[in-house]
């Protein structure tokens, strides 16, 4: 089985998630302390639209998001491809972190050619 475009952007979402639980397990431990103490009812409302639970929140959703992507990115993909390049370049230039693996995978997206079996 070969490695895919979008095969090793789930991985990346993969590594987001972990690297977000890891970096965030402080944030997300409060928020089970509050879920402990006060009842299941403390998840509603929980990530509050800035600070600490708002930055786990936007960091770890990007994991299922990443994921999505990935199940439908296929090798010459151009204008999918080419979104996904963008958008990790823009990351590159304005965020540290994992963008340029996401410019990257984008860009090996939109440049493949598309595979026989995946032709419309």
């Amino acid at each position: 089985m070969s490695t895919t475009v979008g095969r090793a952007l789930q991985v990346v979402a993969l590594g987001h998630a972990a690297v977000g639980t890891w970096l965030y397990r402080d944030v997300l431990a409060e928020v089970g302390r509050d879920v402990r103490t006060r009842g299941p009812g403390a998840l509603r409302g929980a990530v509050p639209d800035r600070g600490d639970r708002a930055t786990a929140f936007w960091f770890l959703v990007a994991a299922p998001a990443l994921w999505t992507v990935g199940r439908t990115l296929t090798p010459g993909d151009r204008v999918g491809g080419g979104v996904l390049a963008l958008t990790g370049v823009a990351g590159s230039v304005l965020m540290p972190g994992g963008w340029p693996a996401v410019a990257v995978l984008g860009t090996w997206a939109a440049l493949a050619p598309t595979r026989p079996e995946e032709a419309p």
